[in-house]
């Protein structure tokens, strides 16, 4: 498989953003990947990038890997992730892939560098859809994500005939009943370890001082 470079312009190209054009090139028969709720500040023709990748942005539902009920997350909302803590949340961009591609999403450098990391997950020719994305803060500072944010990278490769078509629904966000209360003290246990090992260490230390007093009482 070679990597197909992302191109909105010219003889060749492997964009679209809309419905409409993505049926032109072929639709899922033809050689142009359908990127919905485009980012038009990527893949610029006169920008130094390699167009080997479009960053998929943060999107309008997340559920913490501790709560079975997705959320909502608006224009302006961030997500608050706390050291330890995963969210499995949805991209802002919707995809049709054709048949002749293959994609793999995997983590940003810039957002790496920030402690945080999203598993690196397959993308099927036929797929058509929003992407669902886990990511995890494996760093010790609490970090904010907001919508729309760049979170990760989309990579196109190119496929032969003979590969498997994915023939299933778009995946989405599975959600339980709300237990708010619940997550909240989770949160503030996770936000104050350091202060509960201390109490804890505190209790243990005064338990046994309170156990040779009542032996040497005897």
């Amino acid at each position: 498989m070679s990597v197909i470079p992302l191109e909105r312009t010219g003889n060749h190209v492997t964009v679209v953003s809309t419905k409409d054009e993505f049926t032109e090139v072929g639709g899922f028969g033809g050689s142009a990947l359908l990127i919905s709720n485009f980012d038009e500040t990527q893949l610029q023709p006169d920008d130094k990038e390699s167009h080997l990748s479009y960053d998929l942005r943060v999107g309008p539902e997340y559920k913490d890997h501790r709560d079975s009920h997705k959320q909502t997350l608006n224009v302006g909302d961030v997500i608050t992730l706390l050291p330890g803590v995963a969210v499995i949340l949805q991209s802002e961009e919707s995809i049709c892939v054709p048949k002749s591609m293959f994609a793999y999403i995997i983590p940003r450098v810039s957002v790496l560098q920030k402690g945080i990391s999203n598993i690196v997950s397959k993308v099927y020719p036929l797929y058509n859809g929003p992407l669902v994305i886990t990511v995890f803060n494996l760093g010790r500072k609490t970090i904010s994500l907001k919508r729309r944010e760049r979170l990760c990278s989309l990579v196109v490769h190119q496929v032969l005939n003979g590969v498997g078509l994915y023939e299933k629904p778009a995946q989405l966000i599975s959600s339980g009943p709300r237990n708010k209360g619940v997550r909240k003290v989770l949160d503030w246990c996770q936000a104050n370890a350091g202060l509960l090992s201390l109490v804890a260490s505190v209790l243990s230390v005064l338990a046994t001082v309170f156990g040779y007093l009542r032996l040497s009482g005897r």
